[in-house]
């Protein structure tokens, strides 16, 4: 979460000092690891521009968890705050959208595609975030935003997923 608060930096004209970078680091890390369940499944997601920072999101069984920071000052050197929520997963309330790009190069045996991935948790709360998929690395190592978006797109109630 530090290097996507550098690039929130870097995009309002300033520049986070590695002192800053670590606070922010040391009170993410902090967070999660007193207060997210160490069997769940994370990643990073950056939010555009407009909605600011990036959040750290977790699903563990039926909970979301969602940290992030809380507003402040760019020259501060104030600890930062982190907030983390917790929502019950309910796929009678969710929804989740896939919209899908393939590559028509990929062999058909080898799909290729790059994927926004929504999720509707609750009434307060909606998720997007992108993915690539390779068909061929996938036998390797999947990307972790993707397994992240499989896991929830499952717990929403989504079928299996190959």
């Amino acid at each position: 979460m530090a290097s996507a608060i550098a690039s929130v930096y870097q995009n309002e004209g300033y520049t986070a000092t590695p002192t800053r970078l670590q606070q922010f680091h040391g009170a993410a890390f902090d967070h999660a690891f007193e207060f997210i369940p160490g069997t769940a499944l994370a990643t990073v997601v950056a939010l555009n521009e407009a909605e600011g920072q990036p959040l750290l999101v977790a699903i563990d069984g039926k909970q979301f968890y969602k940290l992030f920071f809380d507003s402040f000052e760019f020259g501060s050197d104030d600890v930062p705050i982190t907030i983390c929520e917790m929502t019950q997963i309910d796929p009678a309330r969710g929804y989740v959208r896939v919209d899908a790009q393939y590559d028509p190069t990929a062999p058909g045996t080898s799909p290729r595609r790059q994927t926004a991935w929504t999720f509707g948790i609750d009434e307060r709360f909606n998720l997007t975030f992108q993915t690539r998929f390779d068909a061929e690395d996938a036998e390797d190592e999947v990307d972790e935003r993707e397994k992240f978006a499989r896991a929830l797109a499952s717990a929403m109630g989504w079928g299996e997923l190959t």
